[in-house]
């Protein structure tokens, strides 16, 4: 039976991996064979036709934009407010009434806008129009876009295609775009509660609250008989921030392999998260079967995904990165650096909640350094 059921999934994600790549070909097809067609026909010099091939890139760029705007455009309508917009790792937030750049990456993300949901009334609340307003934005856009047809063809066509594949990439279900979200969220009372926690709580800790500040009907845990989606995933995410947080490390240490367990099933983002949390958990607070452990700490530290994820500023990356200086490079002054340097990261955080979680985070691995750095110096007075 799980044969079976692992075979579907495997299907399923070769489909929906194959889906992207068709629509990509098919729009790449229409546009060389526009571009080919419309500089036969119109003689187009050899400079304007690089200049019509580097505009593609701008026009990715700008439908990019374009998306992200829809989603702030649409959910200010249904009376969502603003929280974030962020375009490769260029994340712009509001705080405080002001408005701050910070730098932010997510995994198998381009882009994002984040808002903060009205309350629900109902057990609903608006969200369609927030989720599918960066398609809608692309679609209206390529076809206003049209106006400008007689003043240069080829960038025209290329606007309109390349905002039509946007559309067709995130409005059509597949992995954790806007089709799937909304197609989820449509599907029960239950995942539209769930989607509405995940706002919520982004919300409420990008403005500073902890994870043991938040409402405790987020953690609870809803009836079973639903297919798993990367929305109750979100909220075991939760759970294990609390856990953390209150640093309940036994009780932490069950969840995180119950996680890794069926990490194969997350989407990209929770599996680098996923990773990062077992390592750290590995190097500072495994302590039983050392040799189990390591073995389990080098596939970790040789993953790429993982390694070069690492590589991003943030404080919960250097809160890692702060392990493994202390727990596998044995390097104790290098990791109490690493957690000066992220301690004074609040500034740069565009989540302010996760900042209060991290720094307690690092001042108890800080703690367990200097006690460890203590008791080796006793040992050097005792010996002399």
């Amino acid at each position: 039976m799980k044969k079976n059921k692992t075979n579907k999934t495997n299907k399923t994600n070769r489909l929906e991996t194959l889906i992207p790549l068709l629509l990509v070909m098919f729009i790449g097809g229409i546009l060389g064979t526009g571009i080919g067609y419309f500089s036969v026909k119109e003689e187009i010099s050899t400079p304007a036709m690089l200049f019509s091939y580097a505009f593609l890139a701008v026009a990715f760029v700008l439908h990019l934009m374009i998306h992200e705007a829809g989603h702030l455009i649409f959910g200010k309508m249904t009376g969502h407010q603003f929280l974030s917009y962020r375009i490769f790792s260029f994340n712009l937030i509001k705080r405080d009434n002001q408005f701050k750049l910070v730098r932010l990456k997510v995994p198998g993300t381009m882009g994002q806008c984040l808002l903060i949901p009205p309350a629900m009334k109902e057990n609903h609340f608006p969200y369609k129009l927030y989720i599918l307003g960066g398609v809608i934005a692309n679609i209206l856009t390529s076809l206003l876009s049209f106006a400008f047809y007689p003043m240069n063809k080829i960038l025209v066509l290329e606007f309109v295609l390349v905002g039509f594949l946007f559309a067709l990439l995130n409005g059509f279900p597949n992995g954790f775009n806007d089709g799937s979200t909304l197609k989820i969220a449509k599907s029960s009372l239950q995942k539209e509660r769930l989607l509405y926690i995940q706002l919520a709580s982004n919300a409420a800790m990008s403005l500073g609250s902890t994870f043991s500040e938040l409402p405790k009907e987020y953690f609870e845990s809803f009836e079973a008989n639903e297919k798993r989606t990367y929305f109750e995933d979100y909220q075991d995410f939760l759970r294990l921030g609390l856990l953390l947080e209150k640093q309940e490390m036994e009780e932490a240490d069950e969840f995180i392999e119950a996680l890794w367990e069926r990490r194969e099933s997350f989407i990209v983002p929770y599996q680098i998260e996923l990773k990062k949390e077992m390592l750290y958990h590995l190097l500072v607070n495994k302590k039983k079967d050392p040799q189990k452990v390591d073995s389990r700490i080098q596939p970790l530290m040789e993953d790429r995904g993982l390694v070069k994820y690492l590589q991003t500023k943030t404080v919960s990356n250097l809160r890692v990165l702060a392990g493994i200086q202390f727990g596998y490079e044995k390097n104790d002054e290098k990791s109490l650096n690493t957690i000066k340097e992220g301690l004074k990261m609040k500034e740069k955080s565009g989540n302010l909640g996760e900042f209060y979680v991290e720094e307690k985070l690092l001042l108890s691995l800080e703690e367990k350094i200097k006690l460890k750095q203590a008791r080796q110096e006793q040992k050097k007075k005792k010996s002399n």
